[in-house]
């Protein structure tokens, strides 16, 4: 062979011209990406239907081969290498032969990674560079390397698919999703994450819904992480939906701080049914929905007796209670909690009207629904002429001033209480912050 020539942007040894860049890249990538096209056509709102045959890891590559300026006619074997840089570096997987390979007017098509010969890893976002070497004819001697390395480059859809991508646009019906997975295995797994430094699933906000599951075995399954399992930031609906799973919706085995911390601008959490709870519930408080019929608002700390009852509407919630300012001389219901507000549910359940009653704080105006704390921990309203108060001391409704202590005569060396409705007992000895409330264990007997 003759001495070396440059020819459009390759010199080597082997008199030898590659195909221009641009061909390489259209020609490589469409092979590489054929499995994520996905992404790109379901950005424009076209719906996509992956069957379940496993694309193959093996893509094509072409170019041309000049001797002396004249395109080759002839087989010739073709050595192929995958590096992590255009010069030097790390060699990635294995050299891979495409022997006796046919040139026709220069022209040659070989494939490689048909056994995943570069590794499983080898495309997976970073860089990387294909060096061909060839020596014809087939056989003839040692090879030739062509310089310099090609650059591998992604088509432009491709880029939203590396890692630390962003997968973003305005998607409608049919699907509402930039990116959707799924796998009809027998044993199928919709998404895994292998390995997460911090959180395993992080949705920073939605407008809707944060995480919804259809139907599974077992609705959001996390079997480690060292942050959060499932971190919803912001939904403008719910944080997470389950709708129907055949074993668990939701499934915390082992968590180093909490199983789950929710919290919610209308209710923290929703359940449709009962509600098992194996240990201690901590700051809990059983509470009721009522309507002030009083002619005065009532404010949180408020104790409340009972005037009647009515059907409620609201999902969940069976009666109103109407409650007016306890007087002393009938029945004790509760503690005021707060106000409380109905709202529209968007995707309500099969038998539900979509209306829930929310707590909300503040003071319920006559006629407006009320929050009633009816068994548990709660702030009650002094009358500030009430002593003494002691840890312990049973208390009373003392009218539109607030609680009071029971009273007790002592009769022949017995202590006897006087036959008033209670509304719980004291936990601490007065009013130490100055606001004129207690904290009251509430009881009402």
């Amino acid at each position: 062979m003759k001495a070396p020539k440059f020819r459009g942007r390759w010199m080597s040894t082997s008199r030898l011209r590659r195909m221009q860049p641009l061909a390489l890249v259209l020609i490589t990538v469409i092979s590489i990406v054929a499995g994520l096209a996905v992404a790109a056509q379901a950005q424009t709102g076209d719906q996509v239907t992956v069957t379940a045959t496993k694309i193959a890891p093996g893509f094509t590559f072409q170019g041309e081969l000049h001797d002396n300026g004249i395109p080759v006619n002839a087989n010739c074997d073709i050595r192929a290498a995958l590096w992590d840089a255009p010069s030097g570096g790390v060699q990635v997987g294995s050299t891979q032969t495409a022997g006796n390979t046919a040139v026709r007017a220069g022209r040659f098509t070989i494939v490689l990674n048909t056994s995943a010969e570069f590794g499983a890893d080898a495309f997976t976002g970073q860089a990387r560079w294909l060096e061909i070497a060839v020596r014809c004819p087939a056989g003839s001697g040692d090879y030739a390397v062509l310089q310099p390395r090609q650059a591998l480059t992604a088509a432009p859809y491709a880029h939203t698919l590396v890692p630390g991508a962003l997968i973003s646009g305005t998607v409608g019906a049919p699907s509402n999703s930039v990116l959707s997975l799924g796998n009809l295995g027998e044993n199928g797994v919709g998404l895994r994450v292998l390995d997460a430094g911090l959180d395993g699933v992080y949705i920073d906000r939605a407008v809707r819904h944060g995480v919804t599951v259809i139907g599974s075995l077992t609705g959001v399954n996390v079997e480690s992480t060292r942050g959060n399992g499932i971190y919803v930031g912001s939904a403008g609906g719910n944080g997470m939906y389950v709708s129907k799973a055949d074993y668990i919706g939701l499934y915390v085995g082992n968590a180093k701080r909490y199983g789950l911390d929710v919290a919610g601008s209308s209710l923290a959490g929703y359940f449709y049914g009962a509600v098992q709870i194996t240990g201690g519930c901590t700051g809990c408080a059983l509470t009721a929905f009522g309507i002030n019929s009083g002619q005065a608002a009532l404010q949180p700390g408020d104790i409340v007796a009972l005037r009647g009852s009515h059907l409620s509407q609201a999902d969940g919630v069976p009666l109103l209670l109407e409650v007016a300012p306890a007087d002393g001389s009938t029945a004790v219901v509760g503690i005021v909690m707060g106000r409380a507000e109905e709202v529209a549910e968007e995707s309500p359940r099969p038998h539900e009207t979509g209306r829930r009653l929310v707590p909300r704080q503040g003071a319920a105006q006559p006629g407006e629904l009320v929050t009633i704390v009816t068994f548990g921990l709660a702030q009650v309203r002094m009358d500030p002429a009430a002593t003494p108060l002691a840890i312990g001391s049973r208390l009373a409704a003392g009218g539109a001033a607030g609680a009071r202590p029971l009273q007790t005569v002592e009769v022949n060396g017995v202590t006897l209480n006087e036959a008033a409705p209670t509304i719980g007992m004291a936990v601490e000895s007065g009013d130490s912050d100055g606001d004129g409330l207690i904290w009251v264990f509430v009881n009402p007997g």
